[in-house]
């Protein structure tokens, strides 16, 4: 990387068309996050490990967003979304422009915050890595099913889940 990269932030970066020519907003987002780090964080302040998750996620991403017309979500969960009948708006993102939602990675929920005069999503439980928390998975699978179902028939598979069958009524 050159010198003039290092010590910028990785949400400053990857707005400069110098650094990566055609990204965009909300390509910033996706990367950064599908790349587990803090959007804070500069070049310089990353481990070896880090800047590769990086460059792959950089890569990935770009190259998914190409292929599909602009879907950076993971193919599989955008499958899943589509064929529980959402929008495209809906399934065509994993963090961007999903303010207050379950983060498909953790389960938590995103943020909005502004860096560099544009809008930046996040989730705070995402950063240093991919979750590996088998509790990080469950809240993750059992965020995707939430949202296809209404309260109270979630609230009662949950509940049905539970109860061994056996001991069922």
């Amino acid at each position: 990387m050159e010198p003039r990269f290092k010590s910028r932030r990785l949400s400053a970066l990857y707005l400069d068309q110098q650094f990566l020519a055609g990204s965009g907003n909300y390509l910033r987002s996706e990367i950064i996050h599908d790349a587990g780090l803090d959007p804070t964080l500069r070049p310089i302040d990353l481990s070896r490990g880090q800047l590769g998750r990086l460059a792959r996620s950089t890569l990935t991403i770009s190259k998914r967003s190409y292929t599909t017309g602009g879907i950076t979500n993971k193919v599989g969960i955008a499958k899943k979304l589509k064929s529980q009948g959402k929008s495209r708006a809906a399934y065509r993102f994993a963090i961007f422009d999903r303010e207050g939602e379950c983060c498909y990675r953790c389960g938590g929920s995103i943020i909005r915050s502004t860096l560099n005069s544009r809008r930046l999503y996040s989730c705070p439980s995402v950063p240093d890595g991919p979750a590996q928390n088998p509790i990080r998975l469950i809240q993750t699978n059992l965020c995707i099913f939430s949202s296809a179902v209404e309260p109270n028939s979630f609230r009662t598979w949950l509940r049905n889940r539970r109860i061994p069958p056996s001991q069922r009524s």
